[in-house]
């Protein structure tokens, strides 16, 4: 996996910190988690 495609689900996590997206985080979290 390439940094640049880690970078989106970092970014992605941040939002969700703040609680903007989180759905859409949550979704990526699952992904990172069954890769």
């Amino acid at each position: 996996m390439s940094r640049e495609k880690i970078k989106e689900p970092v970014k992605m996590l941040a939002a969700f910190e703040r609680g903007s997206l989180r759905p859409v985080a949550f979704e990526w979290h699952n992904r990172i988690i069954n890769l």
